[in-house]
């Protein structure tokens, strides 16, 4: 009874820290973002997502998974296009739509205290996180 006691709280430090661990990397804590704190310039090293407040988006580099997509998968795509969030749940989705069909998905976190867009790349085994 002792061992699953301490394997309990060893479990629950993990899980409740800002990463939630898992083979591959470690994903942000789910967040909610108001849709007004979401428009701004998102940025990792290569990638830059600027949010408009009309809904509208431009994106450079951005890497996700897209559906409706004639390259299907994972790609690198710029350009222009809709965006919208979708609150509920533990955190806050944002679809974006390029001019082209793309669709794609990136999800409200929290990565070393602040709030961040990220998403996975199945094929990739890699975190995107957007700041």
């Amino acid at each position: 009874m002792a061992k699953a006691s301490l394997v309990a709280v060893f479990l629950g430090h993990f899980v409740s820290g800002c990463y939630i661990s898992t083979e591959r990397q470690s994903y942000p804590q789910d967040a909610q973002i108001e849709r007004d704190r979401m428009v701004r310039q998102w940025t990792d090293d290569q990638v830059r997502l600027t949010l408009r407040e009309d809904g509208t988006f431009e994106a450079v580099a951005l890497p996700l998974d897209f559906a409706d997509c004639p390259e299907g998968g994972v790609v690198k795509k710029s350009g222009e296009g809709t965006w919208i969030s979708i609150e509920g749940g533990e955190a806050t989705e944002l679809s974006v739509r390029f001019s082209d069909g793309c669709e794609g998905a990136l999800w409200g976190g929290i990565d070393g205290g602040d709030k961040v867009l990220w998403s996975y790349y199945p094929d990739r085994d890699q975190v995107l996180i957007l700041q």
